[in-house]
């Protein structure tokens, strides 16, 4: 796997996730997770 790839990976396995709620119970929802990369010095 190449690093960059392998950063995205870690970095979305240290997310959590918590349901939209409406009325206090939770509703369908969607998350977006985006990675974006910059050059290095």
């Amino acid at each position: 796997m190449r690093t960059f790839d392998r950063a995205v990976v870690t970095a979305a396995q240290k997310l959590t996730y918590s349901p939209k709620l409406v009325n206090c119970k939770p509703v369908q929802s969607t998350y977006l997770f985006r990675a974006n990369f910059a050059p290095g010095p």
